[in-house]
């Protein structure tokens, strides 16, 4: 088992509830669960899957979860991120953790690239 069937279970034992608010929005799990099961087809159509590492910088915010959520399903591993790096740091990571994708924000896009 892993944490991606913990939420599923969870849903499955006790229905559907909210599993967070953000910025006064309420996130209900199978809305979670749903979104991640979209990013979970779309990192497996790139070629991601079990063991294979995945960085993840972004802002807080519910895409994090739900990308947690998503390559947990895969079976892969999260590299996370803090957002607050600058380039040389985000390189390292990049450089040292044999990630096979990264996973960011629009805004956050352009550090990656550096």
């Amino acid at each position: 088992m892993n944490a991606a069937r913990l939420a599923i279970d969870s849903l499955e034992k006790y229905g559907d509830y909210v599993a967070y608010q953000f910025e006064g929005r309420e996130y209900e799990i199978s809305e979670s669960l749903r979104y991640a099961a979209r990013i979970a087809a779309v990192l497996r159509d790139f070629g991601i899957g079990p063991d294979d590492r995945i960085v993840v910088q972004m802002p807080n915010c519910p895409e994090v979860l739900a990308c947690f959520q998503a390559i947990w399903r895969l079976g892969a591993t999260i590299t996370p991120i803090t957002p607050q790096l600058g380039p040389r740091e985000v390189g390292y990571v990049l450089d040292h953790s044999e990630a096979k994708a990264v996973v960011t924000s629009p805004e956050l896009a352009p550090l990656i690239k550096e």
